[in-house]
């Protein structure tokens, strides 16, 4: 039963397949139903691939988007649903080299308070007061005459 549904999808995939490649330039209605067929698979996967939710689809486009520049190539050695795996996993791990050393953090989380991120402790900002006379009104700075004035 599972080897026929099998051979179903890959006749399936060949007729499409055939009718992508001898579609006129701008006809992508073969290859929208391939994308269709194959979508939410390579977005699942690049989701566990890369363990980034939020880039999954753009690497699912950017696979397609390389698929359908390749097609040309695509010899048939291979049935599409493994040459596409293997456009998938070749560009999820070109996407996890790019971003080593990239760490990132939501813009919710919160900065533990014993970060090991600052190698010194952090100092506490202080608002000073300015100096004030003997009756408290304050005392300002004159660069000018190189001493303490009253603005008053």
């Amino acid at each position: 039963m599972a080897g026929e549904l099998r051979e179903d999808y890959e006749e399936r995939d060949e007729q499409l397949l055939r009718e992508a490649l001898s579609a006129p330039d701008g006809d992508l209605r073969a290859f929208e139903q391939l994308v269709l067929q194959y979508q939410n698979r390579i977005v699942a996967d690049c989701r566990y691939m890369t363990r980034d939710e939020s880039s999954a689809e753009d690497l699912a486009q950017e696979i397609f988007v390389k698929a359908f520049f390749g097609l040309r190539r695509f010899e048939g050695r291979s049935s599409f649903r493994h040459w596409l795996q293997r456009i998938k996993v070749h560009h999820c791990l070109n996407h996890i080299k790019r971003q080593e050393g990239k760490k990132r953090m939501p813009i919710e989380t919160a900065a533990p308070k014993s970060s090991s991120l600052f190698k010194f402790p952090l100092l506490r900002i202080t608002m000073l007061r300015p100096p004030t006379t003997a009756t408290g009104s304050p005392v300002f700075w004159n660069p000018c005459r190189q001493h303490f004035a009253s603005p008053w």
